[in-house]
């Protein structure tokens, strides 16, 4: 090694040494600004990611404020209320939060809606000639249009003259409607003095929109709603998926807007699943039709409210008493009482303590005769709406309790459409199944009963009228089956009415049995006109239907209802809720409002 690289190496060792000496001499010093960088970092990291999930939890919190909702049955895509059987209670209560009336059902019979009409003056207050109707100005369509007399001309216009119209009856009864001063401000005429006349105008459609659409009647709702007159809007359906959205509507001009910004429907298929989508949180109530174990599953859920609901409809079997085979009563009688009503309501509901029908109308046993008299060539057709399941069950069972009996029967389901815009037509079925109001004021029996001719716009090829049907032998001897006051088939009395000219049809609203009776129609016609009471006259009434043996009663309507907590309503009591014949406990529904930290609230209480 050269003297200079010798140098080199020791100058190299003595600066090691040095830097080790000088680490060992300050062991305790204080590390530098980039030491530290990496544990604030992370601290900041973590407040950050605090705020972030708070964020996240109170943006959910704030969504789950704006949206209930609630699991039903299976339902129609079908929204027109105004069609026969259509009392589906997911349709009715999306009419009753979408669509304007001028009385709505209150606790003590129909109030008047002051958000839709300013005053509302008969002339007489039990059976009016005329009423003149003022609307408040604020009143309008979703869309921005104002509501006014055409949407009440369009009503009265379409229902008056459609087959599938259910209360057809009632709106035949209005002559004109006259405006003066504007279109805010008409006055209706009847062509008699009317009690019913607060059942009208009940659920208005959209005249500028569905007039200028010229789609038939029927069709022109199906799984849509063109515009909204309530405090909600129709946003989206999907019948085939069990799906229905409605949405707060901005325009509405009330005074109780909607709470909460969406309801949501979503089709649950039984009480076990309802009750686990309970226990999740996925729906905040359930509303199903009642079944043998739906009050035991409920009673095990912790923290849910639940009650019982028995709205007035009733699920009917009705013979069509124009078809070949069932113009006469004992006929008619004899297939009625082939008929187990009771086993069909207990298959249908899947409960043997079904909720019977609240109206009985059932032939006695004593007036129907000992054997068949079905004589027409081909089995018994009894049609179903192939959209209501329990329809269809119970029209398949009551098929097969006929056959059993000796009477030919087969069961078809057809689309709801098709169905009830042909059961004044020859080409009707020889019975449906469909669910009808039970009738609890005039304006049911005069729907439902009341038979005029007039001109409907699917008229096809006429019936023969009542009157002029050829009795079979066994009706003109059947003298011991006779109703006492007559002494004879109720039906060789038929009607006094004008005979069906061609292109006519008889109309009657919901009257699917196209029944033509002279004293039905005679007694309906002195309680419309305020002549007689219905509370004196209703079993006299309710005597005739029965003879003429065209309603077979098979189920009432009960329904389950579960609670959550989160769900707030008119009271803490769910018990205590109001509920309307056609909406149900969906009454208040404008007014619900959801708290997400009900339960935390509660357990907060509880626990001091």
């Amino acid at each position: 090694m050269t003297k200079s690289s010798t140098a080199r190496a020791f100058a190299a060792s003595v600066a090691a040494a040095l830097v080790l000496a000088s680490c060992s001499a300050r062991p305790s010093d204080a590390p530098t600004v980039e030491d530290r960088m990496p544990a604030e970092q992370n601290s900041q990291s973590a407040r950050t990611n605090n705020e972030a999930r708070e964020k996240a939890e109170h943006k959910a919190q704030e969504e789950a404020r704006r949206v209930i909702r609630v699991g039903v049955d299976s339902f129609t895509g079908n929204l027109n209320p105004h069609m026969k059987g259509n009392l589906d209670p997911v349709v009715s209560a999306i009419s009753d939060l979408t669509l304007p009336s001028v009385f709505t059902a209150g606790p003590k019979g129909l109030v008047m809606d002051k958000d839709l009409v300013e005053s509302v003056k008969p002339d007489d207050e039990e059976a009016p000639t005329r009423v003149t109707y003022t609307l408040t100005s604020a009143a309008q369509w979703s869309d921005g249009t104002p509501i006014t007399v055409s949407d009440f001309q369009y009503l009265a216009e379409e229902l008056a003259e459609e087959p599938a119209a259910a209360e057809s009856g009632l709106y035949q009864h209005i002559k004109t409607i006259e405006t003066s001063v504007s279109s805010t401000h008409f006055t209706v005429v009847f062509d008699q003095p009317f009690t019913s006349w607060k059942r009208l105008f009940h659920h208005l459609l959209p005249s500028h929109i569905y007039r200028g659409e010229n789609r038939p009647f029927a069709e022109m709702m199906r799984e849509a709603s063109a515009a909204s007159g309530g405090a909600y809007a129709l946003k989206h359906i999907d019948a085939g998926r069990g799906f229905v959205e409605l949405q707060r509507n901005d325009r509405y001009w009330g005074e109780e807007p909607a709470a909460t910004d969406r309801i949501l429907f979503t089709s649950v298929p039984d009480i076990n699943t309802g009750a686990q989508m309970l226990r999740t949180k996925q729906i905040n109530m359930l509303v199903q039709q009642s079944e043998s174990t739906t009050q035991l599953t409920l009673n095990q859920l912790k923290d849910v409210q639940q009650r019982s609901l028995v709205r007035p409809v009733q699920l009917n079997l009705v013979l069509n008493s124009q078809k070949p085979g069932l113009t006469t009563s004992s006929a008619r009688a004899h297939i009625l009482s082939s008929i187990r009503a009771r086993e069909i309501g207990q298959i249908v509901a899947q409960d043997m303590d079904a909720e019977r029908p609240e109206w009985q109308v059932s032939p006695s046993a004593s007036h129907a005769p000992k054997r068949a008299h079905f004589t027409a060539d081909e089995p018994l057709v009894i049609a179903a709406p192939q959209e209501d399941q329990k329809a269809v069950v119970a029209a398949r069972t009551a098929a097969d309790q006929l056959s059993q009996a000796g009477i030919p029967a087969r069961a078809v389901q057809q689309d709801s459409v098709e169905l009830f815009s042909r059961t004044s037509t020859k080409d009707a079925p020889d019975a449906i199944v469909l669910w009808q109001y039970s009738p609890s004021d005039l304006g049911d029996y005069v729907s439902q009963f009341q038979c005029k001719s007039g001109k409907g716009k699917n008229a096809e090829e006429p019936h023969a009228a009542a009157s002029s049907e050829k009795l079979d032998d066994h009706s003109e001897s059947q003298g011991e089956h006779a109703h006492p006051s007559h002494g004879q088939d109720s039906t060789s009395r038929a009607t006094s009415l004008p005979p069906v000219q061609e292109g006519d049809v008889p109309l009657g609203g919901g009257n699917v049995s196209a029944l033509c009776d002279n004293d039905i129609n005679a007694l309906l016609a002195k309680l419309e006109a305020g002549d007689e009471d219905l509370r004196g006259s209703r079993e006299e009434l309710n005597t005739l239907i029965a003879e003429q043996a065209v309603v077979q009663p098979l189920l009432g309507s009960r329904s389950s209802v579960a609670r959550a907590k989160v769900l707030q309503g008119p009271t803490n009591e769910l018990a205590e809720w109001p509920i309307t014949s056609s909406a149900g406990i969906f009454a208040t529904a404008h007014q619900w409002t959801i708290d997400p930290l009900a339960d935390t609230k509660e357990n907060h209480d509880r626990h001091g």
